[in-house]
């Protein structure tokens, strides 16, 4: 049997707990998540990881499942209600804006692209003022190593303790190529999530992609 883990919130981190994380989420894409868009240097892929960490300690909530021994097994980045993703410049200057500086100026460029069309997608697809009424999770990955163990579902189900606790639901968005979405809405089916909806994109690269809403009711009228 594998180890058992604990769930934590992350709190005060230092910069070991920091890049630990970070290299937790990054190992989880494979470090490939949003490579294209980062010079193709895996070294930003984990840099881009610790910046979610780092803007939602600042204005959000990140969790660490961890082994007994310290090891993150894997991390959820959660914003709650009220909160989003770099919506306030003491967010940004946690780690985004430092990260956008490395890039060249055609990646910054998609950046805002992309940004801007994920905002504008996820508004449509939950509706106006779903997304910030709710807990989102914006990042969430678990070490390769340890997938199929229950540890991502309990990342998820700590935190919709807390929703229901407040009344309020889940929401989520899966991106990347056709096929791995269409996997991801069914993975995240079996958590008892549903599509509200899917957009197209361009990935920094050119390849056609697609974003797919999802959203968990937890509240007691649901």
């Amino acid at each position: 049997m594998p180890a058992s883990f604990n769930i934590r919130k992350l709190t005060n981190p230092t910069d070991e707990e920091l890049d630990k994380g970070a290299k937790t989420l990054a190992e989880s894409f494979h470090y490939m998540i949003f490579r294209d868009a980062l010079l193709d240097d895996p070294t930003l892929v984990q840099a881009l990881m610790r910046a979610h960490i780092t803007t939602a300690v600042y204005g959000g909530e990140v969790y660490y499942a961890e082994s007994s021994s310290g090891d993150v097994l894997g991390v959820a980045v959660w914003f709650g209600p009220k909160q989003l993703f770099r919506d306030t410049e003491g967010q940004r200057q946690a780690g985004w804006n430092q990260l956008m500086e490395r890039l060249d100026q055609k990646s910054q460029d998609w950046w805002k692209y992309f940004n801007d069309l994920y905002n504008d997608a996820a508004e449509k697809a939950f509706g106006a003022g779903a997304k910030v009424a709710a807990y989102h999770l914006q990042m969430f990955g678990v070490i390769p190593e340890r997938h199929r163990q229950g540890i991502g579902r309990a990342l998820i189900e700590f935190v919709e303790a807390k929703a229901k606790a407040i009344n309020v639901d889940l929401c989520l968005e899966s991106l990347g190529p056709e096929d791995l979405v269409t996997h991801m809405i069914d993975l995240y089916g079996g958590m008892g999530f549903t599509l509200k909806g899917t957009d197209d994109f361009k990935a920094c690269s050119g390849m056609d992609c697609k974003f797919a809403f999802l959203w968990k009711n937890t509240t007691k009228d649901a």
